[in-house]
């Protein structure tokens, strides 16, 4: 039993090293073939700066607690993407299946 938990483990963490290149390719894609969000990514870098200076103006509560906020924000959307992004996937595997293109 503990070998097949083994070998659980050991492919639960390849398909994670997978699927997390494959996030990252398209991140890295998408990049490249979309200004947009290069030029809201560069944005959103200067605003957090900003950001960082105004938090170091709060009191230690008010920051804590906007701090706190943010992260779990950030954990919540980051959450999602890798929800949408293994739905996807799997969206696409049972269609392949359905139309008979896995062996």
């Amino acid at each position: 039993m503990s070998d097949y938990i083994d070998e659980l483990t050991d492919l639960f963490e390849a398909f994670s090293r997978f699927t997390e290149t494959m996030k990252n390719a398209a991140r890295n894609d998408m990049l490249q073939r979309h200004p947009f969000y290069n030029e809201l990514v560069e944005e959103l870098e200067e605003k957090e700066k900003v950001v960082d200076k105004l938090l170091n103006e709060l009191s230690e509560k008010y920051k804590e607690a906007i701090s706190d906020y943010v992260v779990d924000l950030k954990d919540m959307h980051y959450f999602e993407g890798d929800y949408f992004y293994m739905r996807g996937y799997s969206d696409c595997i049972r269609l392949f299946h359905r139309f008979n293109l896995l062996k």
